[in-house]
C-alpha cells in the first residue's frame, strides 16, 4: 500500500508539471569543452610512486530552465569523458544531474515540486581526496536522488494561511553494497509539516504553530525518526529590529534516534535587524536536548560588498543533506577548496559555519571562504571536523582576458582518532574570450596533503596543468569572470 501511494504521487506531480509545462518560456543553453590535463600524480600516491599522465577530456553539457505563471524549471547537466595517453584502462566517464522543478497545480494553493541529482561523491576522507574527476584515486562513487514534494496553502483571511507539507525522496549508492564491508545503504526519506499563522509577508507581529516529522528508513539499517512541535513568534521593537521567539518539543535523538516522539523541550530566541532592503541579520541562542544551541545568518547584497555567513546546528544524516541537487553539480574551475565529508549511515548533530565575502573593485574582485563543520555522532559519542579558508582574486586585464589566483587551507580530524591532516591548495589560471561564444583558459592547480600520524601513505602532492576551449550555443555570449562564474564544490 505505501509504494502504490508513493507511485500515485510521482505520477501526480509528473503529470501536473507535464500539463503546466507547455505555457512557461524555455531556455535551451547547451556547451561543449574540449581540454587537457598534464598531472603528476594523477592516483594521488604517496611520495615515491607518483604517476604521471596527460589525460584528455571531452564534456558536453546543457542548461534548460522554463519560466511560466504555474510553471518552473532549472535543469543542469553534463558528461565528462576522460581518456589517458599512457594507461587507456584508466578511462572513465561521469554524468552530473541537478533538476529542480516547480508547479503550481492551483495557483498559491497546491504546489508540486521535483527534484533529482545525479554525482559522484567521496568514500572515505581517511584515504586520498580528488579535487576532480580527472583524478583516479577510487575514492569517489556514484549516487543518484529524487523527491517529490506537494504542499498545499490554505488562506484563514487575509493575514492568516494553513500550511500542509509532504516530501518523499530516495537516495541510491549503485555502486555499493553491504558486501564490500561498508555502512553505506540506499534510504528512502518522508518529511510531513503541519503548521497554521500568520502569511510570512504580513508586516506587524506573526506567529506560527507546527509539527513536524523526518522519517528516513534505509534498507539494511536502523530507521531515524526526529519529531518535533514548535510555536514561534516574530514582534516588532522598532521598524529595523525584530525580536524572534520559539520553542516547542522535540525528540531526543541522542537518547534513541529510532523512536522519535515528543521527548525534551527546547526554545530559541535573538533578534532581526534589517537596516536596508540588502542588508539583514538573524541571531538566536537557546537550548536543545543537546545542549545550548545557535544560530546567525548575514546576508548583504551592496554596491561593492556581498556577504553570506551563516550557522546553524539540527540532528541530521548524510542522505537527508544529499536530497538537496544544488549541492550535487560538479562546476570545474580554478576555485580553491576541497569537499570532505565521507559517506556514513550514522545520525550525527551537524553544526556548520559557511561565510562567503565578495568584494567588487573597479577591475577586480576578491572573494573570501570560509567553512567549518563538527558532526557529533549520536550513537557513538565521536565526532569529526572539517575546516577551511580560501581566498580567490579575479582580475580584469581587459574586456577579453582574467588572470585568477586563489589559495585554501584547511583541517580534518577524524572521529575516534587523535589524526589530524591539513590540506593545502594554491591556483593560478586565465581566460581569454575568443568570441561572443567561445572561452580558452589555461590553469595551474598544486595539492598538498599532511598528516600527524606516522602512517605517510595518506600524505602526497599533486600538480596539474589544464588547458581547455569551450563552445557555447543558444546564448548571446559565454558566461566569464568574477564569482558569477565561480564553480561549486563537488557537493
Amino acid at each position: 500500500m505505501v509504494r502504490r501511494s508513493r507511485r500515485v504521487l510521482a505520477l501526480a506531480a509528473a503529470i501536473a508539471a507535464a500539463t503546466t509545462a507547455r505555457a512557461a518560456d524555455w531556455t535551451f543553453e547547451p556547451e561543449i569543452t574540449l581540454g587537457g590535463t598534464y598531472t603528476d600524480n594523477f592516483a594521488l600516491a604517496e611520495e615515491g610512486l607518483e604517476e604521471s599522465d596527460f589525460v584528455t577530456e571531452l564534456r558536453p553539457s546543457f542548461s534548460l530552465s522554463a519560466q511560466g505563471q504555474r510553471f518552473e524549471a532549472d535543469i543542469d547537466y553534463q558528461y565528462q569523458h576522460f581518456i589517458f595517453a599512457d594507461a587507456s584502462d584508466r578511462n572513465e566517464s561521469y554524468h552530473n544531474l541537478a533538476a529542480v522543478t516547480s508547479t503550481q497545480v492551483v495557483p498559491e494553493r497546491l504546489i508540486f515540486d521535483l527534484n533529482a541529482a545525479y554525482g559522484q561523491m567521496l568514500i572515505d576522507p581517511r584515504e586520498p581526496i580528488p579535487v576532480s574527476n580527472v583524478l583516479v584515486s577510487g575514492n569517489l562513487t556514484n549516487f543518484w536522488s529524487a523527491d517529490a514534494a506537494p504542499s498545499f496553502r490554505q488562506p484563514l483571511g487575509s493575514r492568516h494561511r494553513l500550511r500542509l507539507d509532504y516530501s518523499y525522496g530516495v537516495v541510491r549508492y549503485p555502486d555499493f553494497d553491504l558486501s564490500q564491508g561498508n555502512n553505506v545503504d540506499s534510504v528512502d526519506r518522508q518529511r510531513y509539516v503541519a503548521g497554521i499563522g500568520t502569511n510570512d509577508d504580513e508586516p506587524g507581529f506573526q506567529w506560527f504553530l507546527g509539527a513536524r516529522r523526518i522519517q528516513a528508513d534505509y534498507q539494511d539499517f536502523d530507521t531515524f525518526k526526529d519529531d518535533d512541535v514548535t510555536a514561534m513568534l516574530r514582534i516588532p521593537l522598532s521598524r529595523q529590529l525584530t525580536f524572534i521567539g520559539r520553542g516547542g518539543m522535540e525528540s531526543d535523538v541522542e537518547e534513541d534516534p529510532r523512536g522519535g516522539g515528543l521527548d525534551e523541550p527546547f526554545w530559541e530566541a535573538g533578534f532581526r535587524w534589517q537596516p536596508g532592503a540588502r542588508n539583514q541579520f538573524e541571531a538566536r541562542v537557546g537550548s536543545r536536548f543537546f545542549g545550548s544551541t545557535y544560530f546567525f545568518v548575514w546576508n548583504m547584497d551592496g554596491a561593492r560588498l556581498d556577504a553570506n555567513v551563516t550557522y546553524q546546528e539540527a540532528p541530521t544524516t548524510l542522505s537527508i543533506e544529499q536530497l538537496n541537487p544544488r549541492r550535487v553539480l560538479v562546476r570545474t574551475g580554478a576555485n580553491p577548496g576541497f569537499d570532505v565529508i565521507g559517506l556514513t549511515n550514522d545520525v550525527y548533530i551537524n553544526k556548520e559555519g559557511t561565510a562567503q565575502l565578495s568584494w567588487g573593485l573597479a577591475r577586480s574582485e576578491i572573494v573570501l571562504t570560509a567553512r567549518d563543520v563538527r558532526r557529533e555522532y549520536v550513537t557513538t559519542s565521536e565526532q569529526d571536523r572539517e575546516s577551511g579558508a580560501g581566498l580567490a582574486w579575479y582580475w580584469r586585464l581587459g574586456p577579453r582576458t582574467q588572470v585568477n589566483v586563489g589559495a585554501y587551507g584547511g583541517r580534518i580530524t577524524f572521529r575516534g582518532t587523535g589524526i589530524t591532516d591539513r590540506l593545502a591548495q594554491g591556483t593560478l589560471g586565465a581566460t581569454r574570450l575568443l568570441g561572443e561564444r567561445t572561452l580558452l583558459s589555461l590553469s595551474f592547480r598544486y595539492d598538498q596533503r599532511r598528516s600527524n600520524t606516522v602512517q605517510q601513505a595518506n600524505e602526497y602532492t599533486e600538480q596539474a596543468v589544464t588547458l581547455m576551449l569551450t563552445r557555447v550555443f543558444g546564448r548571446n555570449q559565454v558566461a566569464f569572470g568574477g564569482r558569477n562564474n565561480m564553480p561549486n564544490l563537488r557537493t
